[in-house]
């Protein structure tokens, strides 16, 4: 029970009215007051009354980039993420845009400037907004101060938190520590814990020091070992399974308590959804949230190693989850770290975007402090999959400059290259991705023999990544022909290597240069021959790409017979979730088989309710105007 749910009836029926009328509302008052529960009752109160939903942000917990805050908040939104404009006034102009029709809550924490309350308000005069945190200035908020529990109400919230305290000792406590909420909920946790029935008990469980330290003092030694290695960790929030890699530690010394129960029991650590948890306090000064690796006490070094680990092998899991059949070259993580896979492609990016901002931040600690750099590559490999996926390029690029840095020979400088170099032609820097590509070939060049068969045939797969990386940027380059030539010589080495999937990947990229040259017979052939490198069963995906292609390539050349064949084709991408590919095709045969310059309206609106149902404001938004439809017109 939280001692901020008692007593705090008055203010949530000021604060609803205040909103109910269509003001904008900022709680403000000291650390540890209840602020954040005040606004948790205010959303439960209130829920009913926004349909679209509650939205809430945690300043204190997330990035202090805004532009980071309002791409979570648009993900939030049900925006896809390939849809997310990149700078700040692109990404508020499109959550104005979002928010314009919608009757939302949306109550912003941890905030400390007026540019900060006034930036996150959604745009529909139907929505609320409500924001906590520093005192503000602009009169344009309602403003309500919280102040501490009145000692009536702090009374009766020990007297059912704490049954075991004697007659009148409620009373005595309140009078002697104060009615601040966070001081009273940990108060009850500390007498719950320790059986504590009178004011002397407290008292010497206390021993004069403060409430937080108190509590510390009486856990464990194995419960103490357990909260300075999660103080430790790069971010407060962390999955429960994590706790598993503790067990048989040196430094874990065994009690008769189960130290996780312990923490939780003292609210050290909280559950806040379904398996993951938050670390609640900061006690010893071991670390903390913005704790860097390595800047730890020297009996959990060896335990933060290890969560490192476990942290980049479940991204390992996620990135396979997500990628597939992609070549991997980062040596193995050690045996002695496990993690349970994921379940689905969608569960897999999903714990991505929640762990993003500290997978990142470590890998750039890692690199650039050198600290733990034979895990770097594992990790900046296992990364790749949600950088390319969520459109992270800038993000991406900084991350693989950092760890390429570090390189421990010429294969991880080869590989990191490669992907640098990747993320580099996605944004338009071609000339420092000739560079670093001539670096890469360089170094596997020059080269000592490899000394086993499996290294020489790593090294040809890596040339052959490499190569495409070179017929990429040619390609971006629109200079066609080189991109040919180098993507013939990248298929020669991943067909020396055995992989034929590679090949056809490749083979499309080709296509595309002849599609864009307008040789639309070698488009064809260099696609049909892209298709038979992929199995039907295992690489449907890009086995229907390249004839989908084709067929889309007839079409456009007035070939409208090939329509159910389109349709055919785009069945199995209907059943397996993959939207976007479903409605951009939509889109572009609606284009092509409409009359009199019109698109096809039918196959249009097909394509509208895809992008509307995911969130694909700017594709929705074209599609519309296609149509000739307005915001507020029905569909």
């Amino acid at each position: 029970m939280d001692g901020a749910w008692i007593g705090r009836e008055r203010e949530v029926e000021r604060i609803a009215a205040d909103i109910a009328a269509r003001r904008p509302v900022a709680i403000h008052g000291e650390g540890g007051i209840g602020k954040t529960a005040l606004a948790a009752q205010v959303i439960d109160h209130l829920r009913d009354r926004y349909p679209d939903g509650q939205l809430y942000v945690d300043l204190g917990t997330d990035t202090d980039d805004p532009a980071e805050v309002l791409y979570d908040m648009l993900l939030s939104l049900n925006v896809d993420s390939s849809q997310i404009p990149k700078g700040l006034n692109r990404r508020l102009g499109m959550y104005q845009s979002v928010t314009r029709g919608l009757a939302l809550l949306v109550v912003v924490d941890g905030v400390v400037s007026e540019g900060q309350a006034s930036r996150f308000r959604p745009a529909s005069p139907a929505s609320g907004y409500l924001v906590v945190g520093q005192p503000l200035q602009d009169a344009s908020f309602a403003r309500h101060e919280v102040g501490p529990l009145e000692p009536g109400h702090a009374a009766e919230f020990l007297r059912r938190a704490c049954p075991n305290l004697v007659e009148g000792a409620p009373e005595r406590l309140v009078a002697e520590l104060g009615s601040k909420p966070a001081d009273l909920s940990a108060l009850a946790k500390l007498v719950r814990h320790r059986s504590l029935t009178g004011l002397f008990e407290v008292r010497e469980a206390l021993g004069g020091s403060s409430l937080f330290t108190g509590i510390y003092d009486s856990l464990s030694e194995s419960a103490k070992w357990l909260h300075r290695m999660l103080e430790s960790l790069p971010n407060r929030e962390f999955e429960g399974d994590l706790t598993q890699i503790f067990e048989g530690s040196v430094d874990w010394t065994k009690g008769t308590l189960d130290p996780f129960a312990e923490l939780e029991a003292l609210g050290l650590v909280k559950s806040h959804r379904p398996g993951w948890y938050r670390l609640e306090y900061q006690i010893t000064g071991a670390g903390g949230r913005h704790a860097r690796i390595g800047a730890v006490r020297s009996d959990v070094h060896g335990s933060v190693r290890d969560a490192l680990i476990w942290h980049i092998r479940r991204a390992q899991l996620a990135d396979h989850a997500i990628m597939k059949a992609r070549m991997r070259f980062a040596p193995p993580l050690p045996r002695h770290i496990a993690a349970k896979p994921f379940t689905s492609e969608a569960t897999a990016i999903e714990w991505f975007r929640t762990l993003y901002p500290v997978l990142h931040r470590s890998l750039l600690v890692t690199a650039k402090q050198r600290l733990h750099t034979d895990l770097t590559w594992a990790l900046a490999e296992a990364l790749w999959a949600y950088y390319a996926n969520a459109s992270r390029y800038e993000d991406a690029a900084e991350a693989y400059r950092a760890a390429r840095a570090v390189a421990d020979g010429p294969h991880a400088e080869a590989h990191l290259s490669s992907l640098l170099a990747m993320c580099l032609i996605r944004i338009g820097g071609f000339d420092e991705a000739e560079q670093v590509l001539d670096n890469a070939m360089e170094a596997l060049e020059s080269a000592p023999p490899a000394a086993e068969r499996a290294e020489a045939v790593d090294r040809t797969r890596l040339k052959g990544i490499v190569t495409e990386a070179f017929g990429r940027l040619r390609q971006g380059q629109g200079r066609f022909d080189e991109a040919r030539d180098v993507l013939l010589r990248s298929c020669e080495y991943m067909a020396e290597a055995g992989e034929s999937r590679a090949v056809g990947i490749r083979l499309r990229v080709i296509a595309e240069t002849y599609q864009a040259e307008g040789r639309f017979e070698d488009a064809v052939a260099t696609w049909t021959q892209a298709a038979e490198q992929f199995d039907p069963g295992t690489d449907w995906r890009n086995r229907n790409g390249a004839l989908l292609d084709i067929a889309m390539l007839r079409l456009r050349r007035g070939d409208t017979g090939v329509v159910p064949e389109i349709e055919d084709l785009l069945k199995p991408f209907e059943q397996g979730g993959y939207w976007q590919t479903v409605a951009e095709t939509h889109e572009r045969v609606a284009e092509a088989t409409g009359e009199d310059g019109n698109p096809d309206r039918d196959r249009l609106e097909r394509a509208l309710r895809l992008f509307d149902a995911h969130g694909a404001v700017l594709d929705a938004a074209r599609v519309r105007q296609r149509l000739g439809l307005n915001g507020s017109d029905e569909r």
